[in-house]
């Protein structure tokens, strides 16, 4: 990598480094559930263990959703274990992740580094993302792919794009 395109480069590393922390930061906190992880961690768990989601007494759980994002919130449990960090972990990496979308987003629209780390920083410190980024809930993840979905279709690769999307409804519906 050249020494312009690093120096380019280091306004969105910090701005997603800083972001990152800030979301890992305490991240178990509050203990226990925080609102519907209550049914989402425990679906992950139980999509770890047999592959379905299943209630406490072994039973067919009640789909609301599909299960792609309980999955994501899986790899946090694999990860970390069957704890409050664990099952927000995904979400915190999503939620950054986001911040670079909307930077590529605003990069391509605008072709301005100016708009593109405006728009990374109030994305950083937006409190609803920052909120969302900290909990085990779907909405990050169905974010995160609508964005993926958009940034594909400004660049014309209507493929992914829609495959963006599908990822997207996999999740939430």
């Amino acid at each position: 990598m050249s020494m312009d395109r690093l120096l380019r480069a280091w306004p969105i590393a910090a701005i997603l480094t800083f972001a990152l922390s800030i979301r890992l930061w305490r991240l178990s906190l509050p203990t226990g559930y925080v609102f519907d992880e209550v049914y989402y961690a425990k679906n992950a768990n139980s999509l770890l263990s047999s592959a379905v989601e299943l209630d406490e007494q072994g039973q067919a759980e009640f789909v609301v959703h599909p299960p792609f994002g309980k999955w994501l919130i899986a790899i946090g449990i694999r990860l970390f274990g069957n704890e409050e960090f664990g099952w927000r972990f995904a979400s915190a990496i999503f939620g950054t992740l986001s911040i670079l979308l909307i930077y590529l987003i605003v990069k391509k629209l605008f072709n301005s580094e100016f708009l593109s780390i405006t728009a990374a920083l109030l994305m950083a410190f937006d409190g609803l993302n920052l909120v969302m980024s900290r909990v085990a809930l779907l909405d990050i993840f169905l974010m995160f792919f609508i964005l993926l979905s958009i940034y594909f279709l400004i660049i014309n690769n209507l493929w992914l794009s829609g495959s963006a999307i599908g990822l997207a409804l996999s999740i939430k519906w």
